[in-house]
């Protein structure tokens, strides 16, 4: 258990920064492989589509969303230390998927409703009634990557 009291602290800083966004493009890219059936040709396509915006654009939006993601878990994180649980902080956020997939979607609202790539928030919406079950599914890759980070010193 890391004696740090924001999650944010530990996991957005500088030098661990690169390492978590090339970690949640590959958790990304595997949860977008996986998907089957017409949602997930939907789904592929469209992450297809924004991934050509440019070169590194997915990258750079993980990296917005990750700082907003993770601080939106500083007091989840909070309450797990203090709950002084065997569990790791992973499996906390996954035992409360409904409220961290949530949480998650609401940055994630928030940020297309303000982005200035009206192509990407376009997809985003069209694809959001599936959304929620999407993060649920992925939460566990998820929270492997943020239990690996929270293990580095």
């Amino acid at each position: 258990m890391s004696d740090s009291p924001h999650l944010s602290t530990r996991l957005l800083a500088p030098s661990n920064r690169p390492a978590l966004i090339a970690d949640a493009h590959e958790v990304l890219n595997t949860e977008v492989a996986k998907k089957s059936g017409l949602g997930g040709l939907a789904l592929k396509g469209a992450y297809k589509s924004v991934s050509a915006i440019s070169p590194g654009f997915i990258e750079g939006v993980l990296g917005v969303l990750l700082d907003e993601w993770i601080r939106a878990y500083d007091e989840e994180y909070t309450a797990w230390q203090a709950a002084g649980s065997d569990a790791s902080f992973g499996s906390w956020l996954v035992e409360r998927q409904e409220a961290v997939s949530e949480r998650m979607l609401e940055v994630t609202d928030r940020r297309a409703k303000s982005t200035s790539h009206q192509s990407a928030a376009k997809l985003y919406w069209k694809l959001r009634p599936g959304a929620k079950a999407h993060v649920i599914t992925a939460l566990p890759a998820v929270a492997g990557v943020v239990d690996r980070h929270l293990d580095q010193p």
